[in-house]
């Protein structure tokens, strides 16, 4: 398993950070993971599932 940071979640989504940050307050996307007392990371298996859902959800609207 790896695990990202924000900056790096960020720059893979092109999106900033202030976005990663609504998003996850939105439920819009997974919470970091704790790594220890103050680094928290996102693993790629969380990152992998909400892009699937993503594109599944994408593809569900195209077909209406």
């Amino acid at each position: 398993m790896k695990v990202y940071s924000a900056k790096q979640v960020c720059e893979m989504l092109s999106i900033s950070q202030s976005t990663l940050n609504r998003m996850i307050e939105r439920g819009e996307f997974p919470d970091a993971i704790l790594i220890s007392k103050r680094r928290k990371g996102f693993t790629d298996k969380s990152i992998k599932k909400w892009l699937e859902e993503r594109e599944n959800r994408k593809n569900k609207q195209q077909e209406k």
